[in-house]
């Protein structure tokens, strides 16, 4: 959907993209988004991420400054397991310079599998 200049024009503000299960395992994740940010000199940042970790999933992502996508997550998102239903918030890092109204595509990867663990094991 369109984020509006309202919604984006402000640090700290917080969107919620979608709810989780118990229980889902992040496999991967992409972001796309039009031009958020108009200015020739852009400052938007985006976070997405969850109330334990607003960066969980991406984290300052320039994405939204020239229009472009991302599939390049933090460490420690690949097989981040959730304990309990949560949100996926799109949050503003650092608000745009020029704010514009554009579209975002959040697309998350995940499987539901409440036994998961990445603990490792060792090979004979």
């Amino acid at each position: 959907s369109d984020l509006t200049t309202t919604q984006i024009g402000t640090i700290n503000n917080t969107i919620d993209l979608m709810r989780v299960p118990k229980g889902t395992v992040i496999l991967g994740a992409r972001l796309e988004t039009g031009q958020l940010d108009t200015n020739a000199s852009p400052t938007l940042t985006i976070d997405i991420g969850d109330s334990g970790n607003a960066a969980r999933i991406f984290s300052a992502s320039t994405v939204g400054q020239t229009g472009a996508n991302t599939v390049a997550m933090p460490n420690g998102a690949f097989g981040y397991k959730y304990a309990t239903e949560s949100v996926i918030t799109l949050k503003v890092h650092a608000a745009p310079a020029t704010a514009a109204s554009a579209a975002i595509i959040f697309t998350l990867f995940f499987k539901v599998d409440e036994s998961f663990s990445l603990t490792s094991s060792a090979v004979a």
